[in-house]
């Protein structure tokens, strides 16, 4: 007789596999709806109306996802190297070198992702894990030796 029916829910079932490999993903479950006369599953809303009475999902996450190294912004250039100026007397050309230089931090390379991959047109510079940008040199000829005298000195003939 239907009248004297009752029903009950199933056991869970397992847990599905996580929908992602590494990263956040989901899982889910499930249980359904029996008769305790037949043993047969019936409807769901003989037991309860509501969908989450009979399904559930739960964040996972199996590990990390590889994060590949990328280059950062190149730095300002440095000030000008001082010490590799030529005196006048060597034919008056300067040769002022700056360098500027970018580090793998954008990002860093995580979970086993790449590193960056390094420009034979730069120096690696291992010891700061970057790339430095070849001198730039400056060539400027210096006009007179007044340019090398102290503020106020004049020249003398010789």
């Amino acid at each position: 007789q239907s009248d004297c029916e009752t029903f009950f829910e199933g056991v869970w079932s397992s847990w599905s596999p996580c929908s992602a490999t590494c990263g956040e993903g989901s899982k889910r479950r499930n249980r359904r709806c029996f008769s305790t006369t037949s043993l047969a599953q019936v409807e769901d809303r003989n037991c309860a109306n509501k969908r989450d009475h009979f399904n559930q999902n739960q964040k996972c996450k199996l590990q990390d996802c590889p994060v590949n190294g990328g280059w950062g912004k190149w730095t300002m250039w440095s000030s000008c190297d001082q010490s590799c100026l030529d005196h006048p007397d060597n034919g008056g050309e300067t040769k002022a070198k700056r360098t500027r230089r970018r580090h793998c931090n954008k990002p860093e390379a995580a979970f086993g992702g790449k590193k960056c991959e390094k420009d034979s047109k730069f120096k690696w510079l291992s010891h700061e894990k970057a790339e430095m940008d070849k001198p730039s040199v400056l060539l400027r000829r210096i006009r007179s030796l007044e340019k090398w005298l102290p503020h106020g000195a004049r020249k003398t003939a010789s």
